[in-house]
């Protein structure tokens, strides 16, 4: 039985929860109050009718109060044999909610594979919490929510039970519908000219069990997935003659359950081919790298992609294509005058949250690529497209954003103008780069081929200007404005000790240099947010075998520039050099500019969190706060850093400085989301650190502006960026040689 403790009741026994009141300086989304008010009505509603229609059936619900799910009701501090207990009673079919909510949690469910906690050890978890509130009944955990029960009295649904095995008219239905009604919004997207132009591919011929020569021009579905650790079968130089010969694909040949089940669900959906990476690339091939360069164009011209949404790897399978493969699932029922609904996920955040399939780099661009998807869950099956989403749980469909990520809007749907704002071009670049490097990469050197076909389209975007180590070169400054995330820990799919370590090749100075999550200043605010450049005659020099000769380019940074305004913005000058790596400056490109540098050893460490790798800092000798930098969550580089801050060395000998970039022109009305949580975060979490951090900072925002700066340190005759944050201007030491504290004009160098 459950201790009794100060946090709450034991189990069993319930608690009317007191009335919430509002919090102060907390903004509750419209989307939320809408939500609430909503089903506060039926609550209201509900009061007048006899409790005793919701009273629930079995024991267990009676005793605790969970039949009225009208009411505010927690039962706290559920331990893991009697939750196994609950689910197993809940599972009573005379009981309808008990049977919904039972079927809407598996033990499985319960285990999710995360850093520090045993996937097997089912007292590895926090408490479990069951709670009603206004029409819902929800099971959660210290992590997450699951499924919960809805109790609505207006409906014009019939109730659904998804059945053990998939019925095929429905998904066949649902693309039928999108091809016949959605020609404007799905069929026409506003990606890359590769993404539009054919190319030859092999494809899996599903009803003659075999590999064939065909193009992109084709109607094909493609398979997304994990591979895991699968012994899987593949297409070689030697295998692929006799993979050609019908029957081969079935005869004599164990594939792995993920691509059997794909392929018979492509046929049954009554396509005939099927894009799988491993058959349709030739894997020992002379031209499989670029083969693996045009997987974007394949996944971006697919009729469908199918995606094995909770595959741990590519012997999972795809639940309900065969028998026996899925339970049956009851969606919703009626009770009385009631209609009771297990919420499912059909969004793609919900959807993936906490999957392996979600840890993948490489599975970002092909779901983000792909005009439809069709996505296989453990217990149903949901349909994307650009316009709506349907799924077995729901009858109907409805509206969505389907380039939603968990880091905001990646919107692909064809524009109405010619040209894309340079506000929108920012608000889905942000979101592609804070997404795709929360994922996890086998190779690390494919950190910018799996972003590639998304490059492309950015390219595009840009008037075909380029798109240099993932940073975009016509909004230079605002791609700049990148800082290491405050979340790793939360976020990342690496391992503590993987986390903040260089890329081998890659330059520093972006963010495919490490292996980390990342924000951008501006992501949180506002992308058209007046920037003034404090550094001049940049210079980008990329080092690569691809170049025949030395050429150079000059590019255009409307970073500085308002929204249609008149003028050049600041030069930048790329260089393009013919050799493959510079042993000089340790990698593939370097960033030179001239600008200010003031030694980091003029500044004092006031307040640091021990997760987050976030420094507060002041002037030295001063005791106000004048900036916070977020650096490389490394905890060799974090020690360096703050023992540097109070380097005893000579000038000379100084290994890390500061160095501005750009002068943030804020109106002084002007919120920072992002920066007001990151303060109360530093303020909360830091030790060393006085209480009203947050709050002086704000305060001060509103006399003076701010500077971007970065954290350098040095590497041999060159400096790596090691972190950025922002400082208030009129803490920047003066040039003046007089000064006693003083930055130094100079060339440069990032590596």
């Amino acid at each position: 039985m459950p201790k009794i403790s100060s946090r709450g009741p034991a189990f069993g026994r319930k608690r009317k929860a007191p009335a919430k009141q509002p919090t102060a300086g907390i903004r509750t989304s419209k989307r939320l109050q809408k939500e609430e008010m909503r089903v506060a009505a039926l609550a209201s509603a509900s009061s007048t009718t006899n409790v005793s229609e919701l009273q629930l059936c079995c024991s267990y619900c009676t005793r605790n109060g969970l039949g009225d799910i009208s009411a505010y009701v927690i039962i706290e501090s559920i331990n893991r044999d009697e939750l196994r207990h609950i689910l197993h009673n809940m599972n009573n079919s005379a009981c309808n909610s008990c049977e919904l909510l039972g079927g809407a949690i598996r033990m499985t469910d319960l285990l999710p594979d995360r850093e520090g906690i045993g996937s097997g050890d089912l007292n590895s978890f926090a408490p479990f919490k069951m709670t009603t509130y206004k029409g819902k009944l929800v099971i959660s955990d210290s992590h997450k929510s699951y499924d919960s029960v809805l109790l609505d009295t207006n409906h014009g649904d019939n109730p659904i039970t998804i059945p053990e095995s998939i019925d095929f008219a429905a998904p066949i239905a649902w693309l039928e519908h999108c091809k016949r009604n959605h020609e404007k919004g799905c069929g026409q997207r506003d990606v890359a000219l590769r993404h539009l132009t054919p190319i030859d591919v092999i494809l899996v011929d599903v009803n003659r069990d075999c590999l064939t020569m065909s193009t992109t021009a084709s109607t094909y579905f493609a398979l997304s997935y994990v591979w895991g650790g699968t012994e899987i079968a593949k297409t070689t130089m030697n295998s692929q003659a006799a993979f050609r010969q019908p029957g081969s694909l079935k005869d004599g040949l164990t594939l792995p359950k993920t691509i059997s089940d794909a392929m018979l669900l492509t046929k049954k959906m009554g396509v005939g081919y099927l894009w799988v990476d491993c058959l349709c690339v030739v894997q020992d091939s002379p031209n499989k790298h670029q083969e693996i360069g045009n997987m974007d164009i394949v996944y971006s011209q697919a009729e469908l992609t199918i995606v094995a949404a909770n595959g741990m790897d590519a012997d999972s399978g795809l639940p309900g294509v065969r028998p026996k493969t899925r339970r049956e699932t009851v969606a919703s029922k009626i009770q009385g005058p009631y209609f009771l609904k297990r919420q499912m996920p059909v969004d793609k955040p919900s959807i993936f949250d906490q999957t392996t399939y979600s840890t993948r780099g490489w599975t970002f661009q092909e779901l983000t690529l792909s005009k439809r998807v069709l996505l296989v869950t453990n217990n149903q099956l949901v349909f994307h497209c650009d316009t709506t989403r349907c799924s077995e749980s729901q009858s109907g469909e409805e509206s969505h954003r389907n380039g939603e990520v968990g880091a905001g809007i990646i919107d692909l749907r064809n524009k109405k103008s010619s040209t894309r704002s340079n506000i929108s071009i920012l608000q889905s670049y942000f979101a592609m780069v804070t997404e795709y490097c929360k994922k996890r990469l086998s190779y690390q050197a494919d950190i910018e081929n799996a972003f590639a076909g998304l490059a492309s389209i950015l390219q595009e975007w840009c008037g075909e200007t380029p798109v240099i180590h993932g940073m975009l070169s016509s909004l230079f400054g605002h791609s700049m404005m990148w800082f290491f995330d405050t979340h790793q820990h939360l976020f990342s799919a690496y391992s503590l000790t993987e986390r903040g370590k260089r890329r081998d090749g890659f330059p520093s100075w972006s963010w495919t240099g490490w292996i980390a999550c990342y924000s951008n200043l501006n992501s949180d605010s506002n992308p058209e947010l007046p920037v003034q450049s404090l550094i001049d005659n940049v210079e980008i020099t990329i080092y690569s075998e691809r170049y025949i000769s030395s050429e150079s380019l000059s590019i255009a940074d409307k970073s500085f520039m308002r929204e249609g305004a008149v003028g050049t913005g600041q030069q930048i000058q790329v260089n393009l050099e013919p050799t493959q790596y510079n042993s000089s400056v340790g990698c593939s490109s370097t960033l030179a500019f001239d600008g200010e540098r003031t030694e980091w050893k003029n500044f004092a460490v006031k307040g640091t969190t021990a997760h987050n790798a976030t420094f507060a800092f002041a002037r030295s000798g001063k005791t106000l706060e004048c900036g916070f930098l977020s650096v490389a969550p490394e905890a060799e580089i974090c020690h360096e850093i703050y023992e540097s801050a109070t380097d005893p060395l000579s000038e000379a000998d100084c290994g890390w400085s500061l160095v501005r970039l750009y002068h943030l022109r804020m109106a002084k009305e002007a919120q920072f989301e992002g920066l007001q949580f990151t303060f109360e975060r530093i303020e909360k979490n830091s030790e060393g650190l006085e209480s009203g951090f947050a709050e002086r900072f704000q305060e001060r925002l509103q006399a003076t502006d701010l500077l971007f700066v970065l954290l350098i340190r040095r590497n041999g005759q060159h400096w790596e960026r090691i972190g950025s944050g922002v400082m208030f201007q009129k803490d920047w030491p003066s040039t003046s040689k007089r000064a006693k504290v003083r930055a130094y004009r100079e060339r440069i160098v990032l590596v």
